[in-house]
């Protein structure tokens, strides 16, 4: 199963997102306390629990501001889309595009990084999208925490906005209406 869980912290600001199993094990050993439950239930041999939907830190927690880069969170800022034809892939079908490629200078980075599925990756080929005649469909952005980055690979639940930021809401918004408008793209060429 899985079911994520909202860790605030104890002025209610968001710091991070974790499985349930974290969260439970945190609970019962009494590092956080529960502020709000989910009508999920898990069993053990002996016992029951109801989920926890956001859990709160004693104090403040020290979270990584900055973001670590790495494919696999190009694919999650992302949501899978490939940035040149517009279709949404499971990860196995993704790649990393560089947009400025590696043997032109291009460097690993958060706005240099895209994600691609491996056909149109291919077809780019060491070439910027112009000498390969390709468009992005979208522009990379840089996440600038570890709890927007987490954010962005899953659904907010209802639950967590009264803890969200209004600049990590906007942030997500945007990533929302510009995944959606390059798989819209993708659909029109069909049509």
């Amino acid at each position: 199963m899985e079911h994520q869980v909202l860790i605030v912290d104890n002025s209610y600001k968001p710091m991070a997102v974790v499985g349930w199993e974290e969260a439970i094990s945190n609970v019962l050993s009494d590092r956080f306390s529960v502020l709000d439950y989910s009508n999920k239930i898990v069993h053990s041999a002996n016992d029951q629990w109801y989920l926890p939907e956001i859990i709160v830190a004693p104090r403040s927690l020290r979270i990584s501001k900055r973001v670590k880069f790495d494919y696999d969170a190009i694919n999650d800022r992302d949501n899978n889309v490939c940035a040149y034809c517009g279709e949404k892939f499971s990860s196995r079908y993704m790649t990393v595009d560089h947009i400025v490629p590696v043997v032109k200078g291009g460097k690993d980075s958060w706005l240099n990084c895209i994600s691609a599925c491996k056909s149109c990756n291919n077809r780019k080929a060491g070439r910027t999208p112009e000498e390969a005649g390709m468009k992005l469909l979208y522009q990379p952005i840089e996440p600038k925490t570890t709890l927007e980055l987490a954010l962005y690979k899953m659904r907010l639940k209802d639950e967590w906005l009264p803890y969200m930021p209004m600049v990590i809401l906007n942030n997500l918004k945007q990533l929302k209406e510009r995944t959606e408008n390059a798989e819209q793209t993708a659909n029109n060429r069909f049509l």
